[in-house]
């Protein structure tokens, strides 16, 4: 199919999403949440999606779906195949009858090494190219796109959007929320890197093929698109994570410590790699005791990794309270004295946040409580605070210096207000839902080319 072509359209766009994964109707946090927001008023029947993995149950935001399976990979029946014996093998549910060919520990063992070296390195994409079957090509014929929306997030993923773009001709836009073609594959989030420097040059060559045949580049935050503009030569259209200030106004404070406790509260999913920081601001809460100040951290965790689970529960000065639903979230927040974004410190981890923006950020703007920043310097979250001054930052991983910080903004009402004030207009002006949707749509629909409006970013003053 060669398809819509010719002028963009008035209004809504015809869009085809292409994501590792599925966008639900029920998503509260991450992707699903960010794009979620920016497609509310959007007819189901103008929406479709591709997507490999990440299906819910529920019914989705996209009229029209397709699950990217073995028919859309070279030699794809064997990839599935091995993917499904991993997967069985892993979570115990394969078939391993004693006596065997071979035995079921060796089958888990190779099953292991599988996800290690071929699954978490990217090789497989190379073992087992994506290509458009007969099938998705049907689909896209029926669903005649205007615009397709690439998130990469994987060398597939890419490989997928330009292979539809040449076929049904409809222009190509590209938005994801980290800088992930520095860091996919590349040994960063813990997995083997010993392929890095094959897979590396490949990804970062086939993103920039991406972006140079994007008809509408968005970038999510200034700082990455200050960065985007250096790296391919282009003006992006800054997106933000976003929400309606209006429900924060509206909410009730819920406090979940006593009066007479300084609540910090932080949350969030808390994996190996951000379970230390909850340990120092643990021990933060110990050095503030010891100075005549009692403080505990309230954890609203939505989830905590089986590894570091044991350690976070016997955290002498961390309580953990169950995760609100996005409703009621608001009112958790505003019940605490200090909101705290707390980072991974990990070298490797923290570089590939370089460019990115905490989905928490914008929720602690709204929420009209002073908030403290502990995040390495060169981390995207830190560098937005600093610049923008919506929080104070603690730079390095000391305890004694987090205590620090704790103790001198409680002492400091007239510094809390202004944190306050200053939270609320970046958050007015960089994340409220409309203003968001509306870069959004006017990108989509050829509207708007460059950057604009009043997302370039609130200094501090």
């Amino acid at each position: 199919m060669k398809g819509t072509g010719g002028d963009a359209p008035v209004g809504v766009p015809r869009l085809l999403l292409i994501g590792l994964a599925r966008i639900n109707a029920s998503d509260s946090s991450g992707n699903g949440l960010l794009m979620r927001g920016l497609l509310t008023g959007w007819a189901r029947q103008e929406l479709a999606q591709i997507y490999s993995s990440g299906h819910d149950g529920d019914a989705g935001v996209a009229g029209y779906e397709f699950k990217v399976g073995a028919d859309e990979r070279v030699c794809g029946r064997l990839f599935i195949r091995g993917k499904r014996e991993v997967e069985g093998l892993e979570h115990g549910t394969a078939d391993v009858r004693p006596g065997g060919r071979v035995p079921g520990m060796v089958r888990r063992q190779i099953a292991h090494m599988g996800r290690r070296y071929l699954g978490e390195t990217g090789l497989y994409e190379l073992l087992f190219p994506v290509r458009l079957s007969r099938a998705l090509r049907q689909w896209v014929d029926r669903f005649r796109p205007d615009v397709i929306l690439a998130q990469g997030y994987s060398l597939g993923a890419v490989r997928l959007a330009l292979l539809l773009k040449e076929y049904s001709g409809a222009r190509l836009a590209s938005f994801w929320s980290d800088d992930w073609p520095v860091s996919t594959y590349a040994g960063s989030m813990g997995e083997p890197c010993f392929a890095r420097r094959l897979m590396q040059p490949i990804i970062i060559r086939d993103t920039a093929r991406l972006v140079a045949a994007v008809d509408v580049p968005f970038a999510f935050g200034p700082l990455m698109a200050r960065e985007y503009e250096r790296r391919y030569g282009r003006p992006f259209i800054v997106i933000n994570h976003s929400d309606e200030p209006l429900r924060f106004r509206r909410s009730r404070a819920a406090r979940n410590h006593p009066n007479d406790i300084v609540s910090l509260l932080v949350a969030g999913n808390i994996d190996r790699f951000r379970a230390p920081s909850i340990l120092d601001l643990s021990a933060a809460c110990r050095l503030l005791g010891e100075a005549g100040a009692r403080a505990r951290v309230c954890l609203i965790a939505s989830t905590i990794a089986t590894e570091v689970e044991r350690s976070i529960r016997e955290a002498q000065y961390v309580d953990i309270f169950p995760a609100p639903g996005h409703d009621d979230l608001p009112g958790h927040l505003k019940g605490a004295d200090i909101l705290v974004i707390a980072e991974p410190f990990d070298e490797k981890v923290a570089d590939a946040y370089r460019l990115s923006i905490s989905s928490k950020a914008h929720l602690f703007m709204f929420s009209e409580r002073p908030i403290i920043v502990y995040a390495p310097a060169a981390t995207g979250l830190a560098r937005y605070a600093t610049e923008a001054g919506w929080a104070e930052v603690v730079p390095e991983r000391d305890p004694v210096r987090l205590a620090a910080a704790i103790k001198a903004l409680l002492a400091a009402p007239q510094r809390q207000d202004v944190l306050i004030q200053r939270a609320r207009r970046v958050g007015e002006a960089n994340h409220a839902a409309a203003a968001n949707r509306a870069l959004f749509v006017d990108g989509l629909s050829g509207r708007r080319t460059g950057p604009g409006g009043v997302l370039a970013g609130v200094r501090a003053g």
